[in-house]
């Protein structure tokens, strides 16, 4: 199953078992990787994959439950040139079913 920024404020179900990835992009923005809050759910298979401000990361169902993922945007600038000060919160609700 993939996940995207269009995600974001909304529950997402996965069997256990099932492999979750999260892509994160967004033109003008870099991104932290994802972070679990809540019951550790997931294993994440693999490290965090980057390119031009986006990431991408894998995880493995791994428990019953439910826990959040979370991310963050800022915006990527040039030197010299005017930047706006933001931060972006992404949010996902993960609930792990049978």
């Amino acid at each position: 199953m993939c996940v995207t920024q269009s995600a974001n404020g909304h529950t997402v179900r996965a069997p256990v078992g099932w492999t979750v990835d999260i892509s994160l992009h967004a033109p003008d923005r870099t991104w932290t990787a994802p972070s679990e809050f809540g019951p550790r759910l997931l294993r994440q298979i693999g490290r965090v994959r980057r390119s031009d401000g986006g990431v991408e990361a894998t995880y493995k169902a791994v428990a019953l439950g439910r826990t959040e993922l979370r991310a963050l945007a800022r915006p990527t600038c040039l030197p010299s040139q005017a930047c706006p000060q933001f931060v972006l919160a992404w949010e996902v609700h993960l609930v792990v079913i049978h």
